[in-house]
């Protein structure tokens, strides 16, 4: 009990999992006499989930929320401890009974990190949760285009149906939106689905589908970007009608596009279907996005594809850091070989960061007497850019992925997939669907922008779900890939220098190199075609410690000070998501002015591309 009192002070001060341990410890044995006291489950329970021993902090907050069933700290505590664990529908329930008994702002925030605004309590009504898209979607139809000079001529297209009541009266709901256009420079033709339009210099032609319904600002907001931009090709957000809880038709299922993908958009079901284009004699196209849902449309019969392989030629040099985890890190190279259409086209690269436990000794020498892979030792304290550019040094693929230990690739011929897409020369850095042991995502690109920094997408949602607009299934650009599985050529590692080891050494050094590759002109891939499993941060722990939070902070600071807007700006998401809390978790009504210059940067010859580091 004496010793509670200087480990409280010393964990507080460390904020280190090692030193809240031993605070727990001390709880433990005053819990042992003292088990019905709320006040030292609550203790205990902190304690437990700060030194990251989560299963059993729940099983304390749990007591606690027994002994005061009206308690909303209790619940609080609870979902925070189950959102530790990785138990998000528990951490849900738990936080949405906190709010229910008065904490309404402490749970509805967490709710809100938590990408469950849904289940949260509305205290910010800026943002609209996912389930109130209806109501957001009315909102949009005020924000009035500005005028457009000079003015285009648009040409509606409506491809028709076969003849029957049905198409009639899908033709007539067409015609009706485009008699309520505020903007009046517009004619409209019906053709067979199918059919072909003659084109005409300076004519603008927008292709629809007979059923569309346009909102009313649609064609001004078209003819405005047609007006001010070098765009060939026009493209808006879109939504359809579905049936609500209560079998109502309301406006639904939106589809809120990114900046012009040439990656995404060519995959069969996920390219842009509300689009005006002129007549252009080039093949170069520039692509202007209007980010607002201007047409409610059909159902879409095409079908999603992720793009055929071909068998792999090339030499993969998978670089793998490790330190002492040989069940991990045997895992991770007997998958990723089991999984390969070519194994004996992979290079394993095992930079052993110091490693002292017998059966680590022993696994690594029983690889390094394999063929086609070496151990590479790195005595030194860790910095995953230098482990990474040391084993690159002694690599010799044609092609480099950087892996960490803690991963299984659960994707059969996944290095035909990672070929392709390399070998293509206009992609730089390639990564992939990342998944925790409980099926949900960890990783489905990075968000940059967000309130709290650079955030993963998707993390914490079921891997079955597809994501907005089938995002996290599909093969697209991303603004970044995460380091613990990203993939290059071994000539542009080279070209740009490897990883930033004296000044990133940890945590944003695979960020700044997607930038640096992306100021080449060259894309960031994120594909969904390959998904590895990630026990993340099993290797070297999670940022809790005061320390680690400094180092972070630190790096971070360099990172932006480096990029700048480019480390902020994303052309993958749209501005009607919310940027505060989880990413893809609200909607917001943007500004005149945003959209005006969303539309602008969209229109460039390559809005992926940032200018070079400062």
């Amino acid at each position: 009990m004496a010793a509670l009192p200087f480990q409280a002070a010393r964990a507080w001060a460390t904020m280190e999992p090692r030193h809240w341990s031993a605070v727990a410890e001390c709880l433990l044995d005053i819990g042992a006499a003292h088990t019905s006291r709320y006040w030292v489950a609550i203790a205990l329970g902190t304690a437990l989930r700060l030194s990251e021993r989560y299963e059993e902090s729940i099983d304390c907050f749990a007591q606690a929320s027994r002994l005061r069933p009206t308690s909303p700290q209790a619940y609080l505590a609870l979902g925070r401890a189950c959102r530790g664990a990785g138990r998000r529908a528990d951490a849900i329930t738990a936080l949405k009974k906190a709010s229910s008994l008065g904490a309404t702002r402490a749970a509805g925030a967490q709710l809100c990190r938590y990408g469950a605004r849904d289940a949260a309590p509305n205290t910010r009504p800026h943002i609209h949760a996912l389930a109130d898209y209806p109501a957001f979607a009315r909102l949009l139809t005020d924000l009035e285009a500005p005028e457009a000079l000079p003015a285009p001529a648009l040409r509606v297209h409506i491809a028709g149906l076969p003849d029957c009541p049905e198409a009639t009266g899908a033709t007539e709901v067409t015609l009706r939106s485009l008699r309520m256009q505020r903007y009046a420079h517009w004619t409209a033709s019906v053709t067979d689905r199918g059919g072909h339009c003659a084109v005409e210099p300076r004519t603008w032609d927008l292709m629809i589908e007979a059923g569309t319904e346009l909102h009313p600002q649609a064609l001004g907001w078209i003819a405005w970007a047609a007006s001010t931009t070098e765009a060939d090709v026009i493209y808006s957000d879109h939504d359809q009608f579905v049936l609500d809880t209560n079998g109502v038709r309301v406006r639904g299922a939106p589809t809120l596009y990114s900046m012009a993908d040439r990656i995404w958009f060519s995959q069969p079901g996920y390219g842009p279907r509300l689009k005006a284009q002129r007549f252009t004699a080039g093949t170069d196209q520039r692509l202007a996005h209007i980010p607002l849902v201007l047409g409610t449309l059909p159902p879409n019969p095409e079908k999603r594809l992720q793009p055929e392989t071909t068998p792999n030629q090339q030499r993969i040099s998978v670089i793998i850091p490790t330190r002492d985890n040989p069940a991990l890190l045997e895992r991770c190279v007997e998958t990723l070989l089991a999984t390969a259409a070519r194994p004996d086209r992979v290079e394993l690269v095992i930079v052993d960061n110091g490693s002292v436990r017998p059966e680590t000794v022993a696994l690594l020498s029983q690889l390094a007497a394999r063929p086609r892979t070496r151990v590479v030792p790195f005595v030194a304290p860790f910095n995953w850019s230098r482990a990474n550019n040391l084993g690159a040094a002694a690599a010799e693929g044609d092609h480099f992925l950087f892996l960490n230990d803690d991963t299984e690739m659960l994707t059969p011929a996944w290095d035909n997939i990672l070929a392709d897409l390399l070998n293509d020369p206009l992609n730089g850095v390639v990564g992939v669907r990342m998944i925790y042991p409980d099926g949900t995502i960890q990783h489905a690109g990075f968000v940059f922008g967000m309130g709290d920094g650079p955030q993963h997408e998707g993390r914490w949602i079921s891997s079955v779900c597809d994501g907005p607009a089938g995002r996290w299934a599909a093969t697209r650009q991303a603004a970044a890939v995460t380091g613990a599985f990203i993939a290059t050529r071994r000539d542009l590692f080279e070209e740009i220098g490897g990883f930033d080891d004296a000044r990133l050494a940890i945590d944003f050094a695979d960020l700044d190199m997607c930038l640096r590759v992306r100021a080449m002109g060259k894309a960031v891939i994120y594909t969904g075609a390959i998904t590895a499993l990630h026990h993340e941060s099993v290797s070297r722990g999670f940022n809790r410690s005061r320390a680690k939070r400094r180092r972070v902070r630190r790096e971070l600071d360099i990172f932006l000070a480096r990029w700048g807007d480019a480390a902020i700006a994303d052309p993958g998401y749209n501005p009607l998501w919310t940027r505060e809390d989880c990413s893809f978790d609200g909607y917001v009504v943007p500004k005149i002015a945003d959209i005006c210059r969303h539309i602008r940067l969209s229109a460039e010859a390559n809005p992926w591309q940032v200018p070079p580091p400062r």
